[in-house]
């Protein structure tokens, strides 16, 4: 359950049921009471109570599970009804671990804004000034707390970083870019570099090299055949031990379809029933990492790929604690 989506529909409410809670106020206190869903009720059946003062002419308002006493929500508001907030913002999880940490000022975002997951682990970090981004970061983990991937992004130079390493921390992927221009690079599992792509400002290939396992440059044709050959092979030999997405092969193909949203400029150069090749590793908890477009290159259309990848439900692993990499083949209908 969303905490995070359950208070902002709370202030809601709250604003909603403020002319009837008043009356059951001190001049400076009010209090509400909310059921496990943050819907309002009734004292008796209250699973959190809501409490607002009013103190340094702000009202400070807080959340508390009334079972356990931990408090799951604190924040301040200049407005009484609790829409306009301003200073920090704390969210928390059920075992009063920090979750999220926003700033306002004046009902604007501003400051550093923060989540962080169930293990305390840092996921993303955002800085805003006057309710615009400025920078981000975001951080990917493997079930046993190792970094899996890193990004960051800076809204005022446009320039964009992204790592993705192996469950074992070897570094698999880097793309350093500044707009679309910029360089990629893959790598294969004992370090050594497999792929450099650079693209221009238009996000065009001008340079693009490839490497066999001893450091050997051949052709583009040779690589993506080598590729291609594991692919078929990967398909042939896994079907049976791999783990499978729900619903099977053609569920996966259905989902990419519905939800692979590619930029107007990259659908006008893409042909109807184009043939893409891309892969993926696979965590222990079916979420895919290391996303790698073989086939056709393009940066615009490889962060789209792994932008559906991540909204992607979780693979039945087999008790696998990871696996990979996975290949997959899919035609780009419009």
């Amino acid at each position: 359950m969303n905490l995070k989506n359950h208070f902002a529909r709370f202030i809601f409410l709250a604003a909603m049921a403020f002319s009837f809670s008043i009356s059951h106020a001190q001049s400076d206190t009010i209090y509400y009471y909310m059921d496990k869903d943050f819907n309002k009720t009734t004292q008796p059946n209250a699973s959190y109570q809501g409490l607002s003062v009013f103190r340094d002419s702000m009202f400070r308002f807080t959340i508390t599970n009334m079972k356990t006493g931990i408090q799951v929500f604190n924040g301040s508001y200049i407005d009484v009804t609790l829409q306009i907030p301003d200073g920090r913002h704390d969210t928390f999880n059920e075992d009063g671990q920090l979750a999220f940490s926003n700033e306002f000022k004046k009902g604007k975002k501003t400051g550093l804004w923060k989540s962080w997951n169930y293990g305390g682990l840092l996921t993303d970090s955002a800085l805003y000034e006057n309710d615009e981004p400025l920078f981000s970061y975001s951080f990917g983990y493997t079930d046993a707390g190792k970094l899996r991937s890193y990004s960051s992004n800076d809204l005022v130079t446009k320039k964009k970083t992204r790592l993705n390493y192996s469950e074992d921390g070897i570094l698999l992927s880097e793309g350093n870019y500044t707009g679309l221009a910029g360089t990629g690079k893959s790598f294969y599992a004992s370090g050594k570099i497999s792929v450099f792509t650079e693209y221009d400002e238009n996000g065009k290939i001008i340079v693009s090299k490839h490497y066999t396992q001893d450091g050997k440059e051949i052709s583009e044709k040779e690589f993506f055949d080598n590729l291609k050959k594991k692919f078929e092979e990967s398909v042939e030999n896994a079907r049976a031990k791999a783990p499978e997405f729900r619903g099977g092969d053609l569920q996966f193909e259905s989902f990419i379809q519905k939800n692979l949203k590619l930029p107007v400029n990259l659908k006008n150069s893409i042909h109807e029933k184009e043939e893409i090749y891309f892969s993926f590793m696979l965590n222990e908890s079916g979420g895919a990492y290391d996303v790698k477009l073989i086939s056709p290159p393009g940066v615009e259309l490889e962060m789209a790929i792994e932008q559906m990848l991540r909204a992607m439900p979780a693979w039945k692993m087999k008790g696998f604690k990871s696996f990979g990499p996975v290949y997959r083949r899919v035609y780009l209908i419009y």
